[in-house]
């Protein structure tokens, strides 16, 4: 159930945007802090976890369920919430725009961190965000 503290999102296309967004490309074309190395420019589909005030991503479920470390992690601390996706994030979108959902907190050593993730489906972006929020609501204890 993704309004649950644990809410997990197969197939959702996330990009990263932090201190080092606008770096140059590597040689490949990909960006150093996004996910572009997939066929469009919202690469391959990742496996988002929602995990008490951690939002974190796998390559895929198989990652997950073995073991493997985190391609990423956003902290949900601080300052932290959800915002407008980037003009460049809704211009590579284009037609799936609506289903954006622009999430902000801060990566493990504290620097600010935002990340735009491109859900399958309207209700999967009510449901994740409804969750984040839920998190974000939520008292440290």
């Amino acid at each position: 159930d993704a309004a649950t503290s644990d809410a997990a999102t197969p197939t959702a296309a996330v990009k990263t945007a932090g201190p080092d967004a606008d770096a140059p490309s590597s040689s490949d074309g990909a960006p150093h802090r996004g996910f572009g190395a997939g066929p469009h420019a919202w690469g391959a589909p990742r496996y988002l976890v929602l995990h008490g005030r951690r939002l974190l991503w796998w390559h895929s479920e198989r990652d997950l369920d073995a073991g493997r470390a985190p391609g990423g992690q956003l902290l949900l601390q601080g300052h932290a919430g959800l915002t407008d996706p980037s003009p460049a994030d809704l211009a590579t979108a284009k037609d799936q725009a609506d289903l954006l959902l622009a999430i902000f907190g801060q990566s493990a050593d504290g620097a600010p961190l935002r990340w735009s993730a491109l859900l399958p489906t309207h209700d999967a972006k009510a449901a994740f965000a409804h969750a984040v929020q839920t998190t974000i609501r939520s008292r440290l204890v």
